[in-house]
């Protein structure tokens, strides 16, 4: 017999989170959900359009460790991060021998 999921059976209740990429699809998704069961949700984006908390490009160190910083300052931390975003770039290779 298959189970369903509510909010009475999953409480993130006082938890602090930060779900990147979370300013539309399914990072917005996620952060609502996570709203949802009680948590205090915190979104970063590259888009400002989507009025993201944060505006930061994953992939630039320097925008990730000023928003953590931020984050540190705004919220004292984290308690669960979704790393939702994808950075598309090179990938490697390795041969099997």
């Amino acid at each position: 017999m298959a189970t369903s999921a509510n909010s009475q059976d999953f409480s993130l209740t006082g938890l602090r989170a930060l779900v990147t990429g979370g300013g539309s699809g399914i990072g917005k998704a996620i952060a609502d959900a996570m709203k949802h069961a009680g948590a205090r949700v915190v979104v970063c984006d590259v888009n400002d359009s989507t009025k993201p908390n944060y505006v930061c490009d994953v992939s630039k160190s320097s925008d990730v460790t000023a928003m953590f910083a931020a984050i540190e300052r705004d919220l004292g931390g984290l308690d669960i991060l979704v790393n939702n975003v994808g950075v598309p770039g090179p990938t490697t290779t390795s041969a099997c021998e």
